[in-house]
Formats: C-alpha cells, structure tokens, sequence
C-alpha cells in the first residue's frame, strides 16, 4: 500500500483489497462491470471512495465491492453514514446498513470491540430511520387508524431492532437513547404519563452509562419540557447547545427559546429564535415563534417571516392559521374612494363599488373603523355610525383569504387543537359576516374538536344568546370561565345572561362588576353594567356612574 497521510483521505472512505476485484480495475481506476470506477481511485491494492462524489454511485454497487472485499462491519456502517450524513440518502443508508446486519452479526464481530460498536450502530441507526418515518407518518394528515397502524408497524420494527442491540449489549447508550425517542413519540399520540416517565427513565440510562452526549440532553430537555418543568428543560438544552454547538442545530436553539418564554426570558427567547433562523433559514418553527414574540412592537416584521415559513412549507398548518389570524384583522386599501356628505353621514357612495359584507367593518382614511350595515349594487353604502364628511381612502379586510387559508390548515393539521383552531376561523368569519347558520356549525365543530377551546366556547355562547338559548350558553361560559377565569367578556356575559332570572341578579352584577374591575378602561364593559344595574333599586346611582365612565 502507498504511504500517504490521513489529510489525503479526509473526503474519501479507504477500503483495502484483498485481491478479487484487484485484477478488475483499469488503468483509470475504473470496475470492468460497474459504475463504482466513476468515483473511486485505486492506488495500489486499495480503492479510495470519494465521499462528495457518492451521491452519484448507487448503493448497490458498493454494497458489491464491500461484500467482494470481505469488508468488516465497520467499513459498511462508515459508508452508510456518509450517504446519510453528507447527502441525506437515507434509502442507500439504509440498504447497506441492512446488508451489514444480515452479513456480518456474527460471534466474531461481537467479540471484536471495534465492530461489536459498530454493529451497535448499524442496528441503532436502522431504528433511527424507522422513527423518523413514523414522525413523519404522525404529522400527516392521514385517516387516524391508517396512521396508529403505520405508526405501529414501524415501532415494532424498531423495537425488533433494540433487541437484537440488547443481546450485543444491554447497556448501549444509543439504544436506551432510540428507546427514549420511540416514548416520546408514542406521548405525542396518547399524551399519557406512563410513556413521558419511561421515556425519561431511558434518557436519563443513557446519560448514566455515558455523561455528556447530544441524544440523551435533547432527550431529557424534551421530557421536562412537556412535563412542565421548564427551568430543567432548559438547562439540558444549553448544556447540549454548549457541548456539541454545531451539531444541536437550529431545533435544540428554537427549544432553548421555548424553554426560555416559559420561564418568563422574552428577550433571550427572541435571541434563541433568531439564532435558530439564522442557523437553518427554513426552520419553520423558529421562523414563526420569532414572529409571534415580535407581533406586538414590529408587525410588519413578524408577518414577513411568518410568509417566509410560508413559502418554505406552504402547507404547514400552524404557519396558515397564524396567516389567517392576521389577515381576519389587517385591513388592505381598496380601489376607488368612497364619498360621505354632510347631508347624511351614515351613508357613503364608493366610486368603484364595494364588495363587503354587510357586518364586516371597513376603514376610512387612516383611523376610521366602521361597521357595514347595509349595501347596494350601485355602492351606496350605510354605516352604523356617522361617518367623517369627504372623499376618503377605503380599506377592507380580506376575510375570504383567511377562509381559505384556515382550510387549508385544517386539511393538513394532524392534533384536534389545530384542526380546532382552523374551524373557529372559519366561524368568526361567519360570525362578523352575520351567517349565523354557517358560524354556528364551524364553532359546534371546533369546540367538538376541542372541548377546551376558550375562543370557540365563548363564541358559540354569543350566537346561543342571540338565539336565547341561555341555558345552554351558560353551559358554555362556563366552561370558558372554567379555563379562563379572568375572562372579562366571558365573565361580563355571563352575568348579562344569568340576570335573566331574577333570582341570581345578585351574583350576576357581581360578575358584570368583575369583568368592569379585570378593564376599568373599557367602555363597552361599563355600558353592560350600567344597563345591568339600571332597574335595580339599590344600584342607580352606579349606574349613573358607569355610563359617565363609558
């Protein structure tokens, strides 16, 4: 063999010739029956494997040369890696590492303390890729049984694989780490406590039998945060970040940033997830969580890179309801002006029509909000206010895209919550168009989806009032109170609501006088207790005071 240093092989894999494809090279470094030749070099009695070059070699061949040669598992597992790691061909990682297993899972190799760690490997990192199809599997938007049977098939496989590792070695910190994984994923889909704790127990194995590697801090940094405990959660994952800074990527830094807001550190948060973005541009999550912490000082800002999360992954659920959750509020100008006269400032004439719901509301110029009462085809429009005399500038909001962007979320959202979440969309949209037949059957459908859904409860309890269905909306604030008991709306009416019987008018002032405390500022509120409280005999005079407040 030529005597060449270890840098000369820095981008290429070496493996040595035992003598049956010796002879089969060319001159050029080329295999007489194959394309292997294209990307390898023979330099006496080895062939040199150029690593940036093996995207373009199919598995097939090597696994030709690796079995001709005798190679030892190590060799396999080295190759596969780098398909995996260097070009993200997990198919050809996956078809050598299956031939090493079937080859080479001998009493000799196990014995050998150099492949007795890389059998460990090769079977921990076929157990890696099934768990990595099964997440991906978890995230479609599949039937639901179709995908538990999927998602079990695939975890029994990686099961069968964690025992053949355990009777190499039991105490492999790889496997207790894979194991780990499977539980979280597993809690992903049954949220019970049961898999969450066995999941740290394998986490917290592995860190025992060897401190200090990436799996088991993620791992333990993933358990505490979904269990609550979000100050350990976050020091797993900056010790992780500390440790192993280019190899934790952008998703330990975007969970860092979660831990990090749980923990009352906004500031940091937004550093986390900017680090992350800039790290992995495409990172989605970070994308978005950068944004949300940014709405309120830089709206412009936030929405630009929740389109860019957008545009990465334009079918991701949680990007879409944020979209359609800002667009159900931004207004957007619109062509043509619209004329108010002095003679009725209740009405306006647009000069290009005007394609709005009656119930929506629309801006004249730049800070005048008003709702739409009425409209004709010719664009004479009412409001349910004055409006300021002019020629104005008019802006509307663009609820058939937030419509259509919740859909979109709902089609492609794999948890209840979001599915939830698109519905109530849908039916505020309903809702401020005053279809109230159609609000009410997306809002049935989201709290169904989600029971616990503050927004949909309370919004559905508002169009049971107007129906005068008060029992039933009393159910249903209830159980937004429930969840939220610093609610001032749904406190207020449900008070509003319970003073309909005479005999709880009492608690139910009290209420109204609640919701007033939590927004002393808000006159809508003030307006409700003064109403409230009009007609009671003891209470005219707080009246008289709510409606000056209003």
């Amino acid at each position: 063999m030529s005597s060449l240093s270890s840098s000369s092989f820095s981008n290429s894999i070496i493996i040595p010739l035992k003598g049956s494809l010796n002879g089969s090279l060319n001159n050029e470094g080329g295999m007489s029956n194959n394309n292997v030749g294209d990307n390898i070099n023979n330099i006496d009695n080895i062939v040199e494997i150029f690593i940036d070059e093996l995207s373009s070699t199919p598995s097939s061949d090597i696994i030709t040369l690796l079995q001709s040669e005798e190679c030892p598992p190590s060799l396999y597992f080295k190759v596969a890696n780098a398909y995996r790691v260097h070009h993200k061909l997990v198919k050809e990682h996956d078809e050598i590492l299956n031939k090493a297993k079937d080859l080479h899972d001998t009493e000799k190799n196990r014995k050998d303390p150099k492949e007795k760690v890389a059998l460990l490997n090769i079977y921990n990192s076929l157990a890696q890729s099934l768990l990595t199809q099964a997440s991906a599997v978890s995230s479609q938007a599949i039937d639901l049984n179709l995908k538990k049977a999927q998602v079990s098939d695939l975890h029994s496989q990686a099961t069968a694989l964690f025992s053949r590792s355990d009777k190499i070695d039991q105490f492999y910190y790889a496997t207790w780490c894979n194991k780990g994984r499977m539980l979280l994923l597993q809690y992903q889909e049954d949220k019970t406590d049961k898999a969450l704790e066995r999941a740290r127990y394998y986490f917290e194995t592995a860190r025992r039998e060897r401190p200090g590697v990436l799996p088991s801090l993620l791992g333990l940094g993933a358990v505490n945060y979904l269990s609550g405990s979000y100050q350990a959660a976050l020091e797993h994952y900056a010790k992780a970040i500390e440790l192993f800074p280019k190899e934790s990527g952008a998703g330990a830094r975007n969970a860092l940033g979660l831990c990090c807001y749980k923990v009352g550190q906004v500031d940091r948060a937004k550093a986390c997830f900017a680090r992350a973005a800039a790290l992995d541009p495409s990172h989605v999550p970070a994308l978005v969580n950068g944004a949300v912490l940014d709405l309120p000082v830089d709206v412009e800002g936030a929405v630009k890179r929740v389109v860019m999360a957008q545009m990465t992954d334009a079918n991701n659920a949680m990007v879409n309801l944020h979209l359609a959750n800002h667009f159900f509020h931004a207004f957007r100008a619109m062509p043509g002006t619209v004329t108010v006269s002095a003679s009725n400032p209740t009405q306006g004439q647009a000069s290009l029509g005007f394609d709005v719901s009656p119930g929506e509301s629309v801006r004249l110029g730049l800070d005048h909000v008003l709702t739409v009462t009425s409209r004709t085809p010719t664009g004479l429009v009412t409001f349910d206010c004055p409006a300021p005399v002019g020629v104005h500038t008019w802006y509307s909001r663009d609820r058939d895209r937030v419509v259509q962007l919740a859909r979109l979320s709902h089609s492609h959202a794999t948890t209840p919550s979001l599915k939830s979440e698109a519905c109530y969309l849908i039916a505020k949209v309903h809702h401020a168009r005053m279809e109230w037949e159609k609000a009410a059957k997306f809002y049935k459908q989201s709290v169904k989806l989600d029971k616990t859904f503050a927004p949909a409860l309370y919004g559905y309890a508002t169009l049971l009032v107007r129906q005068k269905d008060y029992p039933s909306a009393l159910g249903l604030l209830s159980s937004v109170l429930k969840a939220c008991p610093r609610s001032a709306d749904a406190l207020s009416l449900h008070g509003v609501v319970m003073s309909k019987d005479p005999a709880k008018r009492p608690k139910a002032w009290g209420q109204i006088r609640s919701a007033c405390a939590l927004r002393p500022d808000d006159a809508d509120l003030q307006l409700t207790r003064a109403r409230a409280l009009k007609d009671d005999v003891g209470g005219f005079g707080e009246a008289i005071e709510a409606y000056e407040k209003a």
